[in-house]
C-alpha cells in the first residue's frame, strides 16, 4: 500500500489554520477580510499561492518547506504585512509538527501485519517527512519514502505516479501492473 501523506494520515489543515490565522490576526486590523470572512479564508489563499507555485509551469523542483516559506510571504505582499525571512522559513518547517490523525498509527501498525511493504509518497520535502515518519508516525515504519523533493514534479503529476510505480517495483518487488500495489488518498 502506498499512503499520500499529509491529509491523508497527517491532519494538517487545523495546525497550518492555526499558524495562518496567528499571522493574520497578529498582523491585519480586525476589518481586514481575512479576520472577517471564514477563518479558512486566509489558509485557501495560501495553499492556491502555493499550487501557483509547484505548478510545472512555475518552480516544480521547489522544495516543500521553500514553497510554504515563498506563499506565505506572497500573502504577506497581498496583505501589506512584510513577512520576515526567518518568519517564512520556520512556516516552511511546521510540516514536521502536523500531527497524525487519532487512528493513523494503528491503523498503519495493523496494515503492516497484512500487506508486504507500506510507502510513503507525500508532496512534502525530505527535511519535513523525515521528521513526521520519525516522530509523527512512529512506530508504525514505512519501506520506502517518496517525496516530490526526490521526484521533481507535484502531485497529481503522472511523474509522481510514475516514479512511485518504478521505484516500488525496483526497490520492493511491489509490481502495480500485476494488482500488487493499493494508493491511498484524500482529495
Amino acid at each position: 500500500m502506498s499512503f499520500d501523506v499529509y491529509g491523508t494520515l497527517i491532519d494538517w489543515e487545523p495546525a497550518m489554520l492555526a499558524s495562518v490565522r496567528e499571522l493574520i490576526t497578529a498582523h491585519l486590523p480586525a476589518s481586514h477580510p481575512y479576520n472577517t470572512d471564514p477563518p479558512t479564508a486566509a489558509l485557501m489563499r495560501l495553499d492556491a499561492l502555493a499550487r501557483e507555485l509547484e505548478a510545472p509551469t512555475q518552480q516544480p523542483t521547489l522544495p516543500y518547506n521553500e514553497v510554504l516559506a515563498r506563499a506565505l510571504t506572497l500573502l504577506g505582499v497581498e496583505t501589506g504585512v512584510g513577512v520576515p525571512d526567518v518568519v517564512a522559513a520556520d512556516f516552511g518547517r511546521t510540516p514536521s509538527t502536523w500531527p497524525p490523525f487519532a487512528d493513523t498509527v494503528p491503523a498503519l501498525q495493523k496494515l503492516r501485519r497484512h500487506y508486504g511493504a507500506l510507502i510513503a509518497v507525500s508532496n512534502v520535502d525530505n527535511a519535513n517527512i523525515a521528521v513526521t515518519v520519525a516522530e509523527r508516525l512512529a512506530p508504525a515504519r514505512f519501506d520506502a519514502v517518496y517525496t516530490a523533493e526526490d521526484i521533481g514534479s507535484y502531485k497529481p503529476s503522472h511523474r509522481n505516479f510514475e516514479y512511485l510505480f518504478a521505484h516500488a517495483k525496483k526497490d520492493l518487488g511491489v509490481d502495480w501492473e500485476k494488482g500488487d500495489l493499493l494508493h491511498v488518498a484524500r482529495r
